[in-house]
């Protein structure tokens, strides 16, 4: 009897050992396991270096400006009245009458000059030709039935016209441009047809025709065909 009851006690002391070992162990894990690690630091070396001596520059001196000068006190400018007359007292009462001056009349403006039939204002006036100078516009259409057309022509060419000093050996000199005139005005094809025999008084003729451009659009019910044109430039000597 007391032989089994020794085996039961040494059994039940196993099983106690064994039921806590296994709640010590887990325990000690969990404690190892968790617990923060420690790291130690970096350790860095700093070696301090002593920093070059630069040179002071001596502070430069700032010159003052002289003072101005105080100014000069002015005199008093003491007023000369003018001496009273005794036998008129003055009377601060009096005034002058104002008179009005009437304004100046206005300069009566010129009439407008009414520019000649056949010409509109815009183009330039047909300069007054110097004795000696003559121009005439010659068109090949028989049946163009306008002549105040061509006066028109003649006016306005005329009147850019420039021509240069007649020599004293020469008694005349005539210079003909021909050029084509379309129905609106254009001028195509200028040339000269027959010199001069001087070549300034050429390029004076040149000159007006290309000047005079472009010319005034045909009448109405001409014909639309152009017109070939030829212009006369004639320089003699005055009489």
């Amino acid at each position: 009897m007391d032989r089994h009851a020794g085996v039961s006690l040494k059994r039940m002391l196993v099983w106690s050992a064994v039921f806590h070992a296994g709640l010590v162990v887990p325990m000690l894990i969990a404690v190892l396991v968790g617990s923060p690690r420690r790291f130690s630091p970096d350790a860095y070396q700093v070696d301090l270096v002593s920093l070059p001596s630069f040179p002071i520059e001596p502070a430069v001196a700032v010159k003052e400006s002289p003072a101005a000068p105080p100014p000069v006190p002015r005199r008093p400018v003491k007023k000369v009245e003018a001496p009273k007359d005794p036998a008129r007292p003055r009377i601060e009462s009096e005034k002058r009458p104002m008179v009005r001056s009437s304004p100046p009349p206005k300069p009566i403006e010129p009439a407008a000059a009414v520019p000649p039939s056949g010409r509109k204002p815009s183009e330039p006036a047909a300069a007054i030709p110097p004795s000696g100078v003559k121009v005439e516009a010659k068109i090949e259409a028989p049946g163009f039935k306008y002549p105040y057309y061509l006066i028109r022509i003649q006016e306005k060419i005329g009147s850019y016209w420039l021509p240069p000093p007649l020599e004293s050996t020469a008694e005349r000199r005539e210079a003909v441009v021909s050029f084509v005139l379309f129905r609106t005005g254009i001028i195509d094809e200028i040339k000269i047809e027959k010199s001069s025999g001087n070549a300034f008084m050429d390029q004076a003729a040149l000159r007006a025709v290309y000047q005079a451009r472009p010319m005034p659009p045909f009448p109405q019910g001409s014909s639309d065909e152009p017109l070939k044109v030829h212009f006369s430039f004639s320089l003699m000597k005055k009489s």
